[in-house]
């Protein structure tokens, strides 16, 4: 069965609500404060299928371990960890973004399963003129 793909503006209002929405959020050490969307493709048996990107300018991760901290982590992951968000908000952040777009029923089209992905951007990052609003 062919499903008739969303317009644009339907994707667009999609996409929006769940950004606006966000920005009323806290995630832990994670606030949203600006958006941008985009789609993003997943590769599927019967041709690539949409999703919707949002990316969140977001306020810094908190601040980094002492240097003597930094030099006992054993692991690349635990310094990686160390470096950013705690991925326990990390993940707040995606599950309620996923669950968000599921509530709001994404537009014909767009992924039932994964309607939505998030790609966070620390504020020291980017410049917040690439993010409307």
């Amino acid at each position: 069965m062919v499903t008739r793909p969303g317009t644009r503006d339907e994707i667009d209002e999609f996409a929006n609500a769940i950004g606006e929405w966000l920005l009323t959020q806290q995630f832990g050490s994670i606030k949203p404060l600006a958006f941008r969307h985009r789609f993003g493709f997943s590769d599927e048996d019967d041709g690539l299928k949409p999703y919707v990107v949002i990316e969140l300018l977001v306020t810094d991760p908190p601040p980094p371990p002492s240097r003597e901290e930094l030099q006992r982590m054993k692991t690349r992951e635990e310094l990686a960890a160390a470096l950013t968000w705690p991925l326990e908000d990390w993940k707040a952040v995606f599950e309620a973004a996923q669950a968000k777009g599921k509530e709001l029923g994404p537009p014909s089209g767009v992924l039932a399963y994964w309607p939505v992905d998030v790609r966070m951007f620390a504020e020291r990052e980017v410049e917040r003129d690439d993010f409307p609003g």
